[in-house]
């Protein structure tokens, strides 16, 4: 063989070969094309603050609970942040919102959960003490709330 034709073959075999980071020459992208013509889809930009501040407390954060990794929203971790500042601070606009989310919303239903949760806290109590307990946490709350009403006029 020539040396024109071994150049030839070889030439070939070059343009030929497939394998890694060598496709098919049929599959491979045309000269002025990429392979995503219609590009990254772009984050979509909030219409308003609302929606903002919105979309920004639905993300997830991985926060260290009683030495845990816990997943939640930032919406939830407000919650908390809010719950454990009205039980810390005595006076303070975490009491005043709680009590209005609990005010607004079915009442009774509110009620009902916080009373069973403080009396499955105390596990032998009688139904006498439970009814006593359940009288006067609604006193308790009724009068908060009637508090919380009062330094809002």
């Amino acid at each position: 063989m020539t040396d024109q034709k071994i150049n030839e073959t070889v030439e070939k075999y070059n343009e030929a070969k497939v394998g890694y980071k060598n496709p098919p020459k049929d599959t491979r992208f045309k000269k002025g094309q990429s392979g995503n013509p219609a590009g990254r889809k772009k984050k979509p930009i909030p219409k308003s603050l609302h929606e903002s501040i919105m979309q920004e407390l639905a993300d997830s954060i991985t926060i260290n609970e009683h030495g845990k990794a816990v997943k939640m929203s930032k919406y939830e971790l407000l919650g908390k942040a809010i719950v454990n500042d009205a039980i810390k601070n005595e006076k303070g606009y975490s009491r005043k919102i709680i009590a209005e989310q609990m005010f607004k919303t079915d009442v009774l239903e509110y009620k009902e959960m916080i009373v069973k949760r403080a009396i499955q806290e105390e596990p032998a109590i009688s139904p006498e003490r439970q009814a006593e307990l359940k009288n006067f946490l609604y006193e308790e709350m009724d009068k908060m709330y009637r508090e919380l009403m009062k330094l809002e006029e």
